[in-house]
């Protein structure tokens, strides 16, 4: 059987998946859409398997065996381009687009500095950069949609190669008038019956709560919201406390409030900073070279 598949199909299939539409995927990727329909008939031909549902309206439904295909049409996207990448900077200076993901709390105060220094020893490569929380970095590297990215460990993930680069340790923000603003460490046990101001972020509202759970205590969450800053100027205002590992270099909010940031004398985990890459994917000559930067840059 000879198959006659091409990049251009896949690409096509891929963003009418992402899009669950052919008229979406054609106005993304600027063609016709007869063309991306031709695409994906050809596709499906080729493949001997039903990838969509059509419904009503324009929308379309991946099969079972269309989730499949996109799963490894997407790796293979992802490897056509390396192929591509890998030979033209086979030899001389480093060129192409290096495409990088970032924790939302995390990137901020360590991605600059690191692209910084790769920028000037690769100044024809360009970024392109997204942030999210924890698990959309992970969605993002599963997806084939980021090389790299930069976030706290992801715990055990099969598919996820995480190379360590800083370790963390949690610690308390108060307010610069809270009565506890004047110790020198505080305990766990010590904030339970404080208002707590929680980021409420998929993985990250889980290790806090963690720590809470390993001592058998039950936190008092008071507010919870969706940024660090927020949580910050929060804090600041004296609406609570809250516990953080991020800890920018200026102890204000926003607004200019004092944080006072006080550790933690627990026996509790730290939060790893670790870069990530898909496991099934080579590293290319561009992330190798962006993870000895990164690496360099914190020792």
């Amino acid at each position: 059987m000879t198959l006659q598949i091409t990049i251009k199909q896949l690409a096509y299939f891929i963003s009418a998946a992402e899009l669950s539409s052919v008229s979406g995927a054609a106005r993304a990727l600027n063609v016709s859409q007869p063309s991306i329909s031709t695409a994906i008939n050809q596709l499906e031909d080729s493949l001997q398997q039903p990838l969509f549902v059509r419904q009503q309206g324009q929308r379309i439904i991946l099969t079972p065996a269309g989730k499949f295909a996109l799963t490894e049409a997407r790796i293979l996207q992802r490897q056509f381009k390396d192929f591509c990448l890998d030979t033209i900077n086979f030899d001389g200076a480093l060129q192409g687009e290096l495409h990088i993901s970032g924790f939302q709390d995390l990137a901020p105060y360590y991605l600059p500095g690191i692209l910084a220094e790769f920028k000037s020893a690769n100044a024809a490569v360009q970024i392109s950069l997204d942030e999210g929380d924890q698990q959309q970095v992970l969605q993002n590297l599963l997806n084939c949609k980021t090389d790299i990215a930069i976030c706290y460990h992801l715990g055990a993930e099969p598919k996820i190669i995480q190379h360590r680069l800083t370790a963390l340790y949690p610690y308390v923000m108060l307010a610069s008038d809270h009565p506890l603003a004047t110790e020198k460490s505080l305990s766990l046990a010590q904030l339970v019956a404080e208002p707590l101001i929680v980021e409420n972020l998929p993985r990250t509202k889980e290790y806090f709560m963690s720590l809470f759970r390993q001592f058998n205590l039950e936190p008092n969450i008071y507010i919870e919201t969706s940024s660090f800053e927020m949580q910050r100027g929060l804090v600041a205002s004296g609406l609570g406390v809250a516990l953080s590992c991020t800890r920018p270099k200026g102890d204000l909010s926003y607004d200019g409030s004092r944080l006072i940031c006080i550790p933690l004398n627990d026996d509790v985990a730290a939060e790893t900073v670790v870069l990530c890459h898909l496991a099934e994917l080579k590293t290319t000559k561009l992330m190798r070279e962006f993870i000895s930067c990164a690496e360099q840059y914190f020792t």
